[in-house]
């Protein structure tokens, strides 16, 4: 597997050696990391470092419901419904759209 390269500010609270182990070891962390606040060329780079199904799951399953750019951009690269996100099974989100 290749090493995925990513802008420093993106971990901005990890030691910089620390960054490609915490890459490889907790894709939990790291993936909305990436989505969140890395470019459209990191997070290209992202979804083919970890594979298309992991990447949307883990997104799928982290965004915040009150970020709802990030879960329209997730809709929109993933192909995926509001509806789809588990921050839109909270009662509360659903009254937003």
């Amino acid at each position: 597997m290749k090493e995925l390269k990513v802008n420093r500010t993106i971990f901005w609270d990890i030691g910089e050696d620390r960054i490609p182990s915490t890459i490889v070891r907790n894709p939990a962390f790291s993936i909305p990391r990436i989505f969140a606040h890395g470019t459209i060329e990191e997070i290209n780079d992202m979804i083919e470092y970890y594979g298309f199904d992991k990447a949307k799951s883990t997104v799928m399953k982290q965004l915040s419901k009150g970020d709802l750019a990030l879960v329209n951009l997730a809709c929109l690269i993933f192909k995926a419904e509001k509806k789809d996100f588990e921050c839109y099974k909270n009662k509360q989100f659903r009254h937003i759209y």
